[in-house]
């Protein structure tokens, strides 16, 4: 919580451009991160150790970056979590739930106090990503891991891709 209300604070106080091109990096990053999977925890466990404090630190980082941009905060978590050697997509997609949640509501917190949240729009958000979140979580206990891995690495990759088209084709 205390990253998603550091990530919040942060987004408010960013001039949007600076926010806009931060985004694409983050994601291209994450893109690059989840799709690169076991290899590059590999890599990266030859040169650090992954020890508690290490993923906490990475866990906070996240939720820095989920307060600062909620959008695709999941598929972060698990391209970092697959970083320090998670495997196990469904553990790690039961286990981003209550984390990006924690994360979020520290942000809408922030977005609230000052006036900041549209609420029609937000309400409507809300209950299409209650749903999609609920038919999300029962469609990927249904599908073939390696499917999962694939679909998952697609969505992000088509993410990263509409944004930085949106900011090369933007005005």
């Amino acid at each position: 919580m205390a990253g998603g209300f550091a990530g919040a604070i942060w987004v408010l106080l960013t001039p949007q451009a600076a926010f806009d091109l931060a985004i694409l990096w983050l994601l291209l990053l994450g893109t690059r991160a989840f799709a690169s999977g076991r290899p590059a925890a590999a890599a990266l466990h030859r040169v650090v150790t992954i020890a508690p404090r290490t993923l906490l630190a990475g866990q906070f980082l996240l939720a820095i970056y989920g307060g600062y941009f909620g959008g695709a905060v999941g598929l972060m978590m698990m391209a970092v979590w697959s970083l320090f050697g998670a495997t196990d997509l469904r553990a790690m997609n039961s286990a981003k739930t209550p984390m990006v949640g924690a994360t979020n509501t520290a942000a809408v917190v922030c977005f609230v106090l000052p006036g900041e949240v549209r609420w029609r729009e937000t309400l409507v958000m809300g209950l299409t990503a209650t749903i999609g979140s609920y038919l999300g979580a029962r469609l990927a206990g249904r599908i073939p891991v390696a499917w999962l891995r694939v679909a998952i690495t697609v969505i992000h990759l088509a993410v990263t891709v509409v944004f930085f088209w949106r900011a090369v084709t933007s005005p």
